[in-house]
């Protein structure tokens, strides 16, 4: 008969890992499921250094500067104007990040590199049917496997919105852009229908990541598009592109149907639709939320499954957050609406707040009436032509999100 373990984990992201790093602060047994679980993730991952608090360096277990390649502590968004965010952003390095929750999960934490075929739940376990493997029993499951997964349940999106990138690492030498200034985004180009901008990170031995990135759409740019944009664009500025030292394709939803809150599953990470709608950001929330999940299922899994469950889905996704959700939803369906200049004008717009309230809103954390006084301080600081762009999306929807109905 199969080992039951306390908690079996479904993924090989950080999002996975973070989850079962945070389990070794308990006495429960864990196993972390997934394909090449122990291989470092090829993707960028980059966050805002304000974020990466005490609760993430214990988690990893070291100091937090010690999980990042590189930080930039100027970084500027370029629109019709230039702004500086007043904030510096910091880009993991993944081996590092990786080794780091390895090694912290390592005293409680099982590893089975297998990719998980289906689930066969009881009362009170559920057993893991694998690939070329024998099947795993664990008292719950948490699945951390991204926002397409298999087993959890969520509303649906007929067509999810798709944030797409193409990226270059090359080296750039006399080039327009700033040396030791991150560039977020700059929206400078034609006025498209489909917006694009660059997204910009000075690397060591004036080598750059380059990426031209679709924020948001329901039918992606095709990487072919993205790859002209981009060498357009760097050609308007000056810019010679030598040797290709690696190409970045990137393409994910970031619109993700919120899940049940009532089934026995429990999702984490971009799994549990915790990809923040207006970035795609998921990996910073997914390391400062782990503890607390983890805390929830901990205090409860005595009790059953089911009642861990229910507080593991409450401890994520609150009564208020919900409703916060709802309403950075509909300001995505705003966005979606928007050519390159009205894009530009409300990015202009967005960074034009108090660096604490822009913050807020992009954290994945603020509380409704936060998110609530962001719409509506950015409405205001908008132009004509934009207002009449905001004002345009459904007021039942928008009054049911501020409702919470």
């Amino acid at each position: 008969m199969a080992a039951m373990f306390d908690v079996a984990i479904i993924g090989s992201g950080p999002a996975a890992w973070a989850i079962a790093a945070a389990f070794a602060d308990t006495k429960r047994s864990t196993v972390l499921v997934g394909p090449e679980p122990t291989t470092p993730w090829s993707h960028t991952y980059g966050g805002w250094e304000d974020q990466l608090d005490l609760n993430v360096a214990h988690l990893v277990g070291v100091p937090c500067q010690d999980v990042v390649a590189q930080r930039w502590p100027t970084v500027q968004v370029v629109g019709d104007r230039n702004a500086l965010t007043g904030r510096s952003y910091v880009r993991f390095d993944n081996g590092r990040l990786i080794a780091a929750l390895m090694d912290r999960a390592s005293a409680t934490c099982d590893v089975v590199d297998a990719a998980v075929k289906d689930l066969e739940a009881s009362d009170q376990s559920t057993t893991l049917r694998l690939e070329k493997r024998k099947p795993v029993v664990a008292k719950l499951v948490v699945d951390a496997t991204g926002a397409q997964s298999r087993f959890i349940q969520r509303a649906p999106i007929p067509s999810p919105a798709v944030q797409s990138a193409y990226g270059i690492v090359t080296r750039i030498e006399h080039a327009s852009l700033v040396p030791g200034t991150a560039t977020l985004m700059d929206w400078r180009g034609p006025d498209r229908q489909a917006a694009s901008f660059l997204y910009a990170l000075p690397l060591a031995d004036h080598r750059w990541l380059l990426e031209e990135t679709s924020l948001a759409r329901r039918i992606p740019l095709s990487m072919d598009e993205l790859r002209t944009r981009l060498y357009a664009r760097l050609n308007s500025m000056g810019i010679t592109v030598g040797d290709v030292e690696t190409e970045e394709l990137v393409e994910f939803r970031v619109e993700v149907g919120m899940p049940d809150l009532t089934q026995r599953v429990v999702g984490f990470g971009a799994a549990a639709s915790m990809t923040h709608p207006a970035t795609g950001y998921t990996v910073v929330q997914s390391l400062r939320a782990a503890k607390r999940l983890v805390s929830a299922l901990d205090a409860t899994l005595d009790r059953g499954p089911h009642v861990a469950a229910a507080a593991g889905w409450k401890a994520i996704w609150t009564e208020d957050r919900v409703k916060a959700r709802r309403l950075e939803q509909y300001g995505l369906t705003r966005l979606l609406d928007m050519n390159q200049r009205e894009t530009r004008a409300f990015f202009d717009a967005f960074f034009s707040l108090k660096t604490t309230l822009s913050a807020s809103y992009v954290s994945g954390e603020a509380s409704s009436a936060d998110v609530a006084k962001v719409m509506w301080d950015l409405f205001r600081k908008s132009p004509r032509h934009l207002q009449a762009k905001l004002a345009s999306g459904n007021p039942l929807v928008l009054a049911k999100s501020l409702l919470g109905s």
